[in-house]
């Protein structure tokens, strides 16, 4: 791949390159902050207890169901996709209450870093 790049830039001097839109997510992965790195990979960590479990899937709905909440459901995250975190995070804030509820009942251990207020 580079070397294609290369011998094309050898070839028509005003070309230029960009990364695809995945190699972008990677970079700038690499580059953020060890703190909110820790922060987004426990989000995506309660995320994935709900979402990835049809189970607890189920029993989310049905309480966001009974709380009268706006959504019923979290967005699935993945993990290559770094820069569409935001829809899932804002849903998850959104829905911060329900979640904390299931994930107290559930007795998950990241429920408690909802709360943690540093």
């Amino acid at each position: 791949m580079f070397v294609a790049v290369a011998k094309i830039k050898g070839k028509a001097k005003g070309c230029s390159s960009v990364h695809c839109i995945l190699h972008q997510h990677a970079l700038t992965m690499k580059k953020m902050p060890p703190f909110k790195k820790e922060a987004l990979s426990e989000t995506v960590k309660i995320i994935n207890f709900i979402k990835s479990r049809p189970k607890n899937n189920r029993l989310f709905r049905i309480l966001c169901g009974d709380m009268e909440s706006l959504h019923t459901s979290l967005l699935l995250h993945t993990e290559i996709r770094w820069l569409f975190r935001d829809k899932s995070l804002i849903r998850l804030f959104e829905l911060r209450n329900e979640v904390g509820i299931f994930l107290r009942d559930n007795d998950f251990v990241l429920g408690e870093k909802l709360y943690d207020e540093r």
